[in-house]
């Protein structure tokens, strides 16, 4: 009976040291903003939505939507670069194998610029802007890092400076690079 209960016991450790030891798998982002330069002291543009599409070990692709508050973002000042914005909390997603894209919707009022004369303008937006622009990722993850991705606006300039300035966007991913073990 002794020995039974010694078995038991260290049946009993080792099944609870096998529980305790296991991590749960996901990938963290962060996600920052940058901009080619604009031909304005100020052009304010709000993002809206931010979607991630991924692969996980159970689909081939699935899209969640990332919190974001709608802020403006002044794209003069983050010109190359310079001044990078962190719009989105780090997320963590659980069993992700690859990041395949990222979606960005523009909120489609309450943008300007500001001239280099101080004239204040509205902006108007292209609408695939507003229906939102994917930049593709495709890249393979290992579990438990933390990958910060920067997407950067590139504004038509000459649509900028135009009298009535018409935000041409396209997004492109910039960068893509592991932070370090969580």
């Amino acid at each position: 009976m002794k020995n039974t209960f010694h078995w038991l016991f260290v049946v009993v450790i080792i099944a609870f040291t096998a529980v305790s030891c296991k991590k749960d798998k996901y990938a963290s982002f962060e996600v920052t903003l940058s901009s080619d330069k604009v031909v304005a002291k100020k052009a304010t543009v709000r993002i809206k939505e931010v979607w991630l599409n991924y692969a996980t070990k159970k689909s081939n692709s699935e899209w969640m939507k990332l919190e974001v508050d709608t802020v403006s973002y002044d794209l003069a000042r983050l010109y190359n670069g310079q001044v990078d914005t962190l719009f989105i909390p780090e997320v963590k997603v659980d069993n992700i194998t690859t990041l395949m894209k990222f979606r960005v919707v523009v909120a489609a009022d309450k943008h300007s610029v500001i001239t280099p004369a101080d004239d204040t303008l509205e902006m108007t937006l292209d609408p695939t802007l507003t229906d939102g622009i994917k930049a593709s990722v495709n890249k393979s993850l290992e579990n438990l890092k933390t990958y910060t991705v920067q997407l950067k606006f590139q504004p038509d300039t000459v649509a900028m400076s135009s009298s009535t300035p018409v935000f041409k966007s396209s997004i492109a991913l910039k960068g893509f690079g592991i932070k370090g073990n969580i």
